[in-house]
């Protein structure tokens, strides 16, 4: 249903498409994930105060596994 509505969004609206490179929107994607998950890290979160250490510990041991994460698919993508 998307796809057939920006198809019809570019063909009404007389645009050009343009074909991107998978891999290259993925890093990109990734690497703009890394820096919203980072600045969700207690180190960034403490500018707005400080936080229970419970809490740090938590969130900051389950961003940084999703930043590998993030890391595993961007080696993935350079790989190829």
């Amino acid at each position: 249903m998307i796809k057939e509505i920006l198809l019809e969004l570019q063909n009404s609206l007389k645009l050009e498409g343009r074909v991107r490179s998978s891999d290259k929107t993925i890093r990109a994607q990734c690497a703009t994930l890394w820096v919203s998950l980072t600045e969700l890290t207690s180190k960034y979160l403490r500018r707005s105060g400080e936080l229970p250490e419970e809490l740090t510990e938590y969130l900051d041991r389950r961003i940084f596994q999703l930043i590998d994460h993030l890391n595993k698919i961007v080696k993935i993508m350079r790989a190829k």
